[in-house]
């Protein structure tokens, strides 16, 4: 009785099987069709483009620099009253000196991390600017950047009117 069952099973799943199989097979012989398709395209853009450059895919260019269109490399989104703040703190240290440093002179507005951001924008800028020059990255638990001061720190750059 057992054997009938699976019998008769087999008879009912033989057709989708079957079906399954012609199915497959249709797909093979379309995918063969669709390569040989784009292989004759590549071979006809080929040919159009040696005998019309204009055709040809344009090289992309360089990449955007991300909105700095007064040549600033990065988009440093602080304004230049507290840079201009930065600038005139920096100037009282006379060796080289951290941000933290400049955390602890600076009576800047807004919270600690706020405060902590516009001094990292504000030295990233004024390494821009040849006004101050990193000296070394420490590593570890008191790690740091330490900044020194350049001669280029006693003069005030104008306002470029961006606010940014």
């Amino acid at each position: 009785m057992n054997t009938s069952v699976s019998d008769t099973i087999a008879k009912l799943v033989q057709p989708a099987i079957e079906l399954d199989s012609e199915l497959s097979l249709q797909e093979a012989e379309l995918l063969a069709q669709l390569d040989a398709v784009r292989a004759e395209r590549r071979r006809l853009a080929a040919i159009l483009r040696a005998a019309d450059p204009s055709r040809a895919p344009v090289k992309p260019g360089p990449k955007p620099t991300f909105g700095a269109s007064d040549g600033r490399v990065a988009p440093y989104s602080v304004s230049e009253t507290v840079v201009e703040e930065i600038r005139q703190v920096v100037a009282l240290f006379q060796d080289e000196f951290t941000s933290r440093q400049i955390l602890e002179a600076w009576d800047g507005e807004g919270s600690e991390t706020a405060r902590r951001d516009k001094i990292s924008k504000s030295l990233a800028r004024l390494r821009e600017r040849g006004q101050v020059r990193l000296v070394s990255k420490q590593r570890g638990k008191h790690g740091g950047h330490r900044f020194v001061a350049t001669p280029n720190i006693r003069v005030a750059f104008p306002d470029n009117g961006s606010g940014s």
